[in-house]
């Protein structure tokens, strides 16, 4: 269902322009690459984050954009914490403390290599 709706607001031959065609080529690679994995999770993630780009947006009604608004921000939401988390996980790896001595004049790969050496 989800895959059949999001071929119907993005097959390329529905654009009107060619940078349209091209946009929705690529949106269309998504959708058939989660489809061919079977992967819904993504379909509906594809969905929510298309749905802004739906050329009957501006038709709908304000309630309808106001719900859309909701829940895009809750996706976003999602996505911040999700990030923040990844933050924190890179800033604890071993490439980043290497990275913090590089920014400070440090030679990190200096002190590494010499200890080696010993």
């Amino acid at each position: 269902m989800v895959y059949r709706d999001l071929v119907k607001r993005f097959h390329p031959d529905l654009a009107r322009t060619e940078a349209e065609r091209q946009q929705r080529e690529a949106v269309m690679k998504r959708i058939n690459a989660a489809f061919h994995e079977r992967d819904v999770g993504q379909l509906q993630s594809i969905m929510n984050e298309t749905e802004f780009e739906d050329p009957s947006f501006e038709d709908r009604s304000i309630p309808d954009k106001l719900i859309w608004a909701i829940r895009e921000i809750s996706r976003l939401d999602e996505m911040i914490v999700e990030m923040t988390a990844e933050i924190e996980s890179l800033k604890g790896s071993d490439l980043a403390v290497l990275w913090t001595r590089h920014q400070s004049g440090e030679g990190a790969l200096v002190s590494c290599q010499s200890s080696n050496a010993g």
